[in-house]
């Protein structure tokens, strides 16, 4: 028995085709009912006008936030640190007392430096209300 190509791209369409049935009614026996809450969920979730306006409250609480930070006081931390391998002795010692150093003072090996700033805008014009 010789079967034709034409048969079995039929059979195939037909088997591809019902396939996908089975699994939506499998889906639709085993999913729970919809109750008011899931579905007052859904809507929620799914309305767009619901999500521009949460976006809208989230802006409105930056903007707040940024308004309040101008009226704080800046705080302001900076530090360094430089280690240096060596500093150059240009020491030279009296004829009088060799002990006595009349040496040039070309800094320390390490240095440190640690700075605390802070500023308040006591009247801005009313620029910040």
């Amino acid at each position: 028995m010789t079967v034709s190509p034409k048969t079995i791209i039929l059979f195939l369409m037909l088997w591809f085709m019902a396939l996908p049935v089975p699994a939506r009614l499998h889906a639709q026996e085993e999913s729970a009912p919809l109750t008011l809450a899931s579905a007052i969920g859904m809507a929620y979730k799914s309305n767009k006008e619901i999500q521009i306006q949460e976006q809208e409250v989230r802006a409105a609480k930056a903007n707040r936030l940024g308004a309040v930070s101008n009226v704080l006081p800046k705080v302001n931390v900076n530090g360094s640190y430089t280690r240096n391998d060596a500093v150059p002795d240009y020491g030279v010692a009296m004829a009088s007392d060799p002990k006595k150093d009349i040496g040039l003072f070309t800094g320390y090996i390490n240095d440190t430096l640690l700075g605390v700033s802070v500023a308040e805008s006591l009247f801005n014009g009313g620029a910040d209300i």
